[in-house]
């Protein structure tokens, strides 16, 4: 991260050196944080991915104000919310 800041482009540099920094950016999020990747969604995945992104608002907002879930829960849903099933504890999957 201190190379891409410390390499980050002059407002005035060319077109191709600002390119290649957003290239290395992309590379560097792809590799080491697992984001910046284009994924091609047809129409139900699309539909799908916006019912689960308003579902975790709503779920977001309910832990976030006065609510009668316990601090741990709360944490333990934040915590968890977003990650690829295979990373969300068991315990949270138990029914």
């Amino acid at each position: 991260m201190l190379y891409l800041k410390n390499s980050f482009p002059e407002f005035d540099a060319g077109r191709s050196d600002q390119e290649k920094w957003l290239e290395r950016l992309l590379q560097i999020m792809s590799e080491f944080l697992d984001i910046g990747r284009f994924f091609h969604l047809n129409e139900e995945d699309t539909k799908e991915l916006n019912n689960y992104l308003y579902a975790c608002n709503i779920l977001v907002d309910c832990i976030g104000g006065d609510s009668v879930a316990s601090p741990k829960l709360r944490n333990q849903i934040i915590d968890n919310l977003l990650l690829p099933l295979g990373r969300i504890p068991s315990e949270l999957l138990e029914a």
